[in-house]
C-alpha cells in the first residue's frame, strides 16, 4: 500500500534540528508508544520505522539523499502531481512509500501520531472495506482509523467558527 512518510514528521523534528535532538526525540518516542490497543506487531513496526528515520537523518550521506527526494516530491506536488513522488498534508511534504501489507498497521499508527490523520483515515477506510484480513491486522487498522477520525473531528470543531461541514463522525467506521 502506498503511504506518505516524512522522517522529519514522524520524529517531530525539522531539517534544521541538531543531530543530538534527533536522538532525544527517538528515545522519547520509543519510551512512550501508544498506551493501549495496538498489537505488539504494529508497535514493533512503529519502532523500526522510527529507528530507520533516525538512522537516515543522522547519516550525512543518507540525509542528503533523503532531502533531495523530499525536494523532488515537493516539486512534483507543486506541479499538481502527488502521484508516486510525494504527497502533502498540513504543509509538510512526504515521500510516497510502498509499504508491505504486513507493516501497514504499524505505519498507520505512526502516521496518526505524526498528524497525518486524513491520510490514515483514507487508507484505513480502504483497508477496512476489504472483506478479508487477519483479525489483529483489522483491529490495528480500525484503531488507527478511529483515532484519525477523532483527530479530524476535534480539529474541525476547534476551528473558529467550528467547521461543522468538516466534522467527521464515527458512522463511517462501521
Amino acid at each position: 500500500m502506498s503511504l506518505p512518510i516524512s522522517y522529519y514528521e514522524v520524529l517531530r523534528v525539522h531539517p534544521e534540528t541538531p543531530t543530538a535532538t534527533i536522538d532525544l526525540m527517538l528515545d522519547s518516542m520509543l519510551a512512550s508508544p501508544p498506551q493501549e490497543g495496538f498489537t505488539v506487531a504494529a508497535l514493533t513496526v512503529r519502532a523500526e520505522v522510527l529507528e530507520a528515520a533516525r538512522d537516515t537523518l543522522l547519516d550525512a550521506e543518507l540525509r542528503a539523499e533523503y532531502d533531495e527526494d523530499l525536494k523532488a516530491a515537493a516539486q512534483q506536488q507543486a506541479l499538481g502531481g502527488g502521484g508516486r513522488g510525494g504527497g502533502e498534508y498540513g504543509g509538510e511534504t512526504a515521500i510516497i512509500v510502498d509499504v508491505p501489507m504486513s507493516r501497514v498497521p504499524g505505519v498507520l499508527c505512526l502516521l496518526q501520531e505524526a498528524g497525518r490523520s486524513a491520510d490514515v483515515a483514507e487508507a484505513g477506510l480502504d483497508l477496512l472495506s476489504r472483506p478479508d484480513g487477519d483479525p489483529a491486522f483489522r483491529a490495528d487498522v480500525a484503531l488507527a482509523t478511529a483515532l484519525a477520525y477523532s483527530d479530524l473531528s476535534r480539529d474541525a470543531m476547534s476551528a473558529d467558527p467550528p467547521a461543522w461541514h468538516r466534522a467527521v463522525s464515527c458512522w463511517k467506521l462501521h
